[in-house]
């Protein structure tokens, strides 16, 4: 009979990779095949610092091909006889060092991670927005708490090794761990990345993450930073840093420097009227190549609904307030892209630093970038003026709540200039959103979202055929 805890990880394990299968489901050409493939045929600018990075990638998929973690939690006499009577982790033979990439925005950090992802041949490999998956460490480690209060009576963990339960159950399923957005600004989570990571490395498990961000510069000035730095030695002794700074934002060089304003993304003209009449003349052409009714549909899943007023097909018209100032959260906008290949944004504001909406906007814009969900927006200002990134904008309510957690974390003045409370991060983010946001309305990315239009296509097809 399996183990309570294992069968609902294993439950939930299924759900969580979902968004992250078109990764893997085949395997492609190398990293560097690939992308002098695509500078030959003049889809990339070469760039030669660009170059080396894939370079090394290239080297390391050749050094994992095949690679499975020796030191993985299994049931293998060995391993069961080295967790009863073992006082530490067994030890696994060295194994390849990973990689850490770090650059500002539209250095490609992206694409590079898509190239060697679908390049390299590990057969347990997963890939996850770094956010994401730590938002499913600490559901895991719930459900190993609980499970372990539940069988021993105790209403504490004491010396009981939940930490290491986790990271033994991921290393089951994934040898080769690849992150997009590697960062860290909550504390919860900087407080237990190096028990976490010094477990997965000593079961042999390989990292590969991107970054906007050094591995010196990760929380940055954050609370109990100090507590933090080892996770920094950890990481830095496990996998090589490169850096893709070289001053070019390619997903803006590489469009002709700027989007397609006028086509795809339509400006506001004060009232609203034009920009409200020309996207209803894209949104119907739209339809017109699905073939199918124009009518409300619901999203039902884990007991959650998310309705839109108007879908036709893989296409679905919202505005910002649906979006972004209605509390919606990550799994909506990935359960979306699992039905919709293309989104009609409307109504996008001005965004102040720290307002109302502006975090979901910058999820929202990052999951349908990261799954290639083509975009037509209408907005009150262009891409590069979207966000107001010169003030912070708060509320009396959330002035007094900031006032409040200084007084609560015995914090001082000068504190409040640390990256949790000057906006550095969201700043970060911000910048991401807009080149990703240049990159989304041009004709390559259009043309690119295709294969995810197919591949709706065909899901929404099986799902019919099923019902």
């Amino acid at each position: 009979m399996s183990h309570p805890t294992m069968l609902r990880i294993a439950i939930s394990r299924n759900v969580r990779w979902n968004a992250f299968e078109r990764y893997s489901s085949t395997a492609s050409s190398s990293p560097l095949v690939k992308y002098n493939e695509l500078v030959t045929r003049g889809e990339l600018r070469k760039d030669s610092h660009q170059q080396s990075i894939v370079a090394d990638l290239d080297r390391l998929c050749t050094r994992l091909n095949g690679y499975a973690a020796n030191g993985s939690s299994s049931t293998s006499s060995a391993s069961i006889f080295n967790k009863l009577f073992s006082q530490a982790p067994a030890q696994s033979t060295t194994a390849p060092r990973g990689l850490y990439l770090h650059g500002s925005v539209g250095t490609g950090k992206t694409m590079l991670m898509d190239m060697f992802f679908s390049g390299v041949q590990v057969e347990k490999k997963r890939r996850a927005h770094f956010g994401a998956f730590m938002v499913d460490v600490h559901k895991r480690f719930k459900v190993v708490k609980d499970d372990f209060v539940q069988s021993s009576g105790e209403d504490r963990l004491r010396n009981y090794d939940a930490l290491g339960q986790v990271a033994d159950g991921i290393t089951s399923e994934a040898h080769l761990l690849c992150f997009d957005e590697f960062q860290v600004t909550d504390i919860s989570n900087a407080m237990i990345l190096r028990g976490l990571f010094t477990r997965l490395f000593v079961n042999g498990v390989i990292v590969v993450a991107t970054s906007n961000r050094p591995p010196d510069d990760l929380y940055m000035n954050g609370l109990q930073r100090a507590s933090f730095l080892p996770f920094i030695d950890v990481l830095k002794e496990h996998c090589d840093v490169s850096s893709l700074n070289s001053g070019i934002d390619h997903r803006i060089v590489d469009s002709g420097g700027d989007p397609d304003v006028g086509s795809v993304y339509i400006l506001t003209d004060g009232n609203g009227q034009s920009s409200s009449s020309k996207a209803d003349e894209l949104f119907r052409v739209l339809c017109d190549e699905e073939g199918a009714v124009l009518e409300p549909r619901t999203l039902q899943y884990f007991g959650r609904q998310l309705p839109f007023q108007r879908a036709c097909g893989g296409v679905v018209d919202v505005t910002y307030e649906e979006m972004c100032i209605e509390a919606l959260a990550a799994m909506d906008y990935l359960e979306m892209c699992q039905h919709f290949h293309t989104v009609v944004l409307r109504g996008v504001p001005e965004i102040g630093l720290g307002e109302k909406g502006a975090a979901r906007f910058v999820k929202f814009i990052d999951t349908l970038y990261d799954n290639h969900v083509r975009l037509v927006m209408t907005a009150d200002n262009p891409p590069n003026r979207l966000f107001n990134k010169d003030t912070i904008k708060l509320s009396s309510k959330d002035k007094a709540a900031l006032e409040m957690l200084r007084d609560d974390l015995g914090l001082r003045e000068s504190d409040l200039k640390t990256s949790l409370f000057t906006g550095e991060e969201e700043l970060f983010s911000y910048l991401r959103a807009e080149s990703r946001i240049h990159h989304m309305l041009t004709g390559s990315y259009w043309s690119a979202s295709l294969e995810n239009n197919a591949l709706l296509s065909a899901r929404q097809s099986k799902e019919q055929c099923v019902m």
